[in-house]
């Protein structure tokens, strides 16, 4: 029997506030889409919007929603965009953005380089979550995986993720990261030959014995115990990573506090705005779907 042929529904958030500005399909690799949308804008507010955010360094964040049959992509798309719009998602989509001109008016964000190494760490675990969880979270928004079915495959790769987060938050210690390079360093002169040296005229004048003996009596049950705590909180981080992306991965309710007056949606419904809008869609042609 012949593999059904699905499509993908995707979303783009902006980086810079996490809100969902755009809901599209493709039946390419997100990744290809995301470029076809960085290349060539489906519309003019979505081309200002790209443009605004590659001056500060960003670019749109692609989340997979659905994977929807290819009969049933437009449908699907249709039924998200709906669902988007009803949570309360100023989305840029044709042509929803009359209203949400005014969005494009955004305070400039940090530039990367000048967040703290612990955000850089929590954005490189969050990525790779994002990478692993992201088809089971897709499956499950979609109906294609039961709520224990989800369960199983996050507890599967659960341990990828905390290895991941063990790996970037130890590195960001200085004095691991200093051990690390430094026992890194000492390996490569034992394999290429300074080992005979070492073993015959270094080794005897250092206090081994003594060092492990001290290590036993008082130093390898706390590193134990503490060693475990480390490793069990980072499978809790791991596990608990995955409702972040399970909440990515569907429509989300916008907090009332996000929400923008109603004085600014009179503003971009105003006869001024709208001719504005729509002068900008004829400004340039159609740009055909993925």
């Amino acid at each position: 029997m012949a593999k059904q042929q699905t499509g993908v529904i995707y979303t783009l958030t902006d980086p810079r506030d996490s809100r969902i500005r755009y809901v599209g399909q493709t039946k390419q690799h997100p990744m290809e889409r995301l470029a076809g949308h960085l290349a060539s804008a489906s519309n003019p507010v979505m081309r200002v919007w790209i443009n605004a955010l590659a001056l500060q360094g960003l670019t749109p964040r692609i989340d997979v929603v659905a994977t929807p049959a290819l009969a049933d992509l437009n449908a699907e798309e249709q039924k998200q965009i709906a669902a988007h719009n009803k949570a309360g998602h100023r989305l840029f989509n044709a042509p929803h953005y009359h209203r949400h001109l005014t969005d494009l008016y955004q305070t400039a964000a940090p530039a990367p380089a000048a967040l703290k190494r612990d955000d850089a760490v929590a954005s490189k675990v969050d990525e790779y979550a994002h990478r692993v969880y992201g088809g089971v979270a897709a499956a499950s928004a979609a109906g294609k995986l039961s709520r224990g079915q989800a369960a199983v495959r996050v507890l599967c790769w659960a341990p990828a993720v905390a290895l991941v987060f063990l790996w970037h938050t130890s590195l960001a210690i200085p004095p691991v990261r200093w051990a690390a390079k430094t026992a890194f360093t000492l390996w490569g002169f034992w394999i290429i030959g300074f080992d005979h040296l070492v073993q015959d005229k270094v080794m005897p004048h250092l206090p081994l014995r003594e060092a492990a003996d001290f290590w036993q009596e008082y130093l390898e049950r706390p590193a134990i115990n503490l060693g475990a705590t480390y490793v069990g909180g980072a499978l809790l981080m791991a596990l608990f990573s995955y409702s972040s992306v399970r909440e990515s991965a569907g429509p989300r309710k916008v907090p009332a506090q996000t929400r923008r007056s109603a004085l600014v949606d009179d503003l971009t419904a105003d006869p001024v705005a709208l001719p504005a809008a729509r002068a900008l869609d004829s400004a340039i042609p159609d740009q055909p779907q993925s």
